[in-house]
């Protein structure tokens, strides 16, 4: 849930839905919701509580624990797309996907194949385990 959604008072916008991106793509790749470790308790309001103000570490610290290794350039790309204030967020969805094709060394979608890029992954990148 975007931080915004936790005020009545904030219209919501599209920049939810890049927030719910960055998440989705972040359990995508390490196989567990970044928030997992705040949400252990089961209190929904410290869970609240901590989520309002976005995240504070970064992804791959957290992927790392769990034995998954992200690109460096994924952390500044998740910072953005999950950043607690909406205006900070991509602009829209597409542009968060290319940046994220970028930030991965992959082929931004529909772009034709270029030497220094690669193709989608099938799967999930493997845990170091």
């Amino acid at each position: 849930m975007a931080p915004e959604q936790f005020n009545p008072r904030i219209p919501l916008s599209g920049a939810a839905d890049v927030y719910a991106l960055g998440m989705v793509a972040y359990t995508l790749l390490v196989g567990s919701a970044y928030w997992a470790p705040e949400s252990r308790g089961g209190n929904v309001f410290a869970l609240a509580t901590v989520a309002v103000h976005g995240p504070r570490e970064p992804a791959s610290l957290r992927a790392a624990a769990l034995g998954v290794s992200l690109p460096p350039a994924f952390d500044a790309w998740f910072a953005r797309a999950a950043h607690a204030n909406p205006a900070q967020r991509f602009a829209s969805a597409s542009e968060a996907v290319r940046a994220l094709a970028d930030a991965l060394g992959w082929c931004r979608p529909g772009a034709r194949w270029r030497p220094r890029c690669r193709s989608w992954p099938r799967a999930a990148p493997s845990r170091s385990r």
